[in-house]
């Protein structure tokens, strides 16, 4: 029997490198379309015109800057292939808390593929150069941006249920926490507009869970509180 390697089984890393395969040869094979058709790098002006009459989108906005102009490229077949990986296996890390490991663990990612595939819009959101920029690429850092709340609350709330003490260090403003508020609070910053709809329910999630951090915890680390204010912030502005 082989070993697992990282500790992720043999028969996750071959699902893996064959789910990687797979979305390679789709979106290789995907013809260029629609608003990808005469796609041309605008730069920065491009941004800003998308931004002041269309949507805020970062998705969008790279769309128009210069991602458009490289669809037709084997460079964004590589990249949106990776983007779509990445998305499936840190959606699994946000539902379960967990790193896929198991042969069990790759049946579920293969399950929930298959539903994606034949009752979503697979093409339109994982292939289509336009609709995976402003979907695909959204949801993958609304994922990122949402999965430190769910190992940090999932550890919270597995010594509740265990009836054990939940060890937290006191809130400290020290320089490498100040780093890793404001990274995450960028991530969180770019995630704010990813998806109008998908916005609201992160923003009540958020919400959620620092309401109850601070009357029930008594406080918040300087992490979650960034990330809270700067995806509202970054929200609201796109919105309004």
């Amino acid at each position: 029997m082989r070993k697992a390697i990282a500790g992720i089984s043999p028969s996750m890393w071959w699902f893996l490198g064959s789910l990687s395969v797979f979305l390679l040869i789709c979106n290789a094979l995907f013809p260029t379309q629609s608003d990808d058709l005469g796609a041309v790098a605008e730069g920065f002006a491009g941004m800003k015109r998308s931004y002041m009459e269309w949507n805020g989108r970062w998705g969008e906005l790279l769309r128009v800057a210069f991602m458009g102009a490289l669809a037709p490229s084997l460079s964004f077949v590589i990249i949106n292939t990776l983007v779509g990986v990445t998305f499936i296996v840190s959606f699994f890390v946000l539902v379960s808390g967990r790193m896929p490991q198991t042969f069990d663990d790759a049946v579920i990612l293969a399950l929930l593929i298959f539903f994606v595939m034949f009752y979503g819009s697979f093409a339109s959101i994982f292939l289509w150069a336009a609709g995976s920029l402003n979907y695909l690429w959204a949801y993958l850092l609304l994922t990122l941006s949402l999965i430190p709340y769910r190992l940090y609350w999932g550890r919270y709330f597995r010594s509740y249920q265990n009836k054990q003490t939940f060890h937290q260090n006191p809130p400290k403003f020290s320089g490498v926490e100040l780093l890793k508020a404001l990274g995450f609070g960028i991530l969180c910053f770019v995630a704010g507009m990813g998806s109008e709809i998908m916005g609201i329910v992160a923003i009540i999630v958020h919400s959620g869970f620092l309401v109850f951090a601070l009357v029930r915890r008594g406080g918040v680390t300087p992490v979650v509180l960034c990330g809270c204010v700067l995806f509202k912030c970054r929200f609201c502005n796109a919105v309004f």
